[in-house]
């Protein structure tokens, strides 16, 4: 779990795309995955396919999966000489820990003590937005 938490940035200099592959994505409409390109995966149909390939990272979209299944929470990559974070969930700056950079690479950390109480305050406050349109 510690290693899931604490994530190095990986560099995706040598692929030519990177995709995110949604939840509501059916198996028809799936891509087809190719050696050349980086793919993220939310789709559960997906990771089941294709989730052993070295180019396919499985994601979890709620808290339930990234204990269960042990799946990330997160993934840190560099992608292009720009840095990216991608994630299910919103993430606010609270949630990540000091970002160090080593070597060219940043070095993030995933604050877990403090993420149920932000994400509730989070929900609550975009419930009320959207009750106020």
């Amino acid at each position: 779990m510690d290693s899931a938490l604490a994530q190095r940035e990986r560099n995706l200099f040598k692929y030519n795309n990177v995709y995110a592959i949604p939840d509501q994505v059916t198996a028809t409409n799936f891509p087809g995955v190719h050696i050349s390109n980086f793919y993220f995966s939310f789709n559960d149909d997906f990771s089941r396919k294709f989730g052993s390939y070295r180019n396919v990272i499985n994601l979890a979209k709620t808290d339930a999966e990234l204990i269960a299944e042990y799946k990330l929470p997160f993934f840190v990559f560099k992608f292009h000489n720009k840095h990216f974070l991608i994630s299910a969930k919103p993430l606010r700056n609270e949630l990540i820990g000091p970002i160090k950079k080593r070597e060219g690479c940043l070095d993030v950390q995933y604050r877990v003590s403090q993420h149920p109480g932000f994400y509730e305050r989070f929900s609550a406050k975009r419930e009320a937005e959207r009750a106020s349109i």
